[in-house]
């Protein structure tokens, strides 16, 4: 069973790529280890 939904994973992508948040904020949004 995954951890995460690949919608959810997605959607993490998706912020990163567009740059707004580095992956540590992005982490700590979603309460993800990075």
């Amino acid at each position: 069973m995954a951890k995460y939904s690949e919608e959810f994973k997605l959607q993490l992508i998706e912020e990163y790529v567009e740059g707004t948040l580095c992956y540590k904020l992005l982490a700590r949004k979603y309460e993800v280890q990075p």
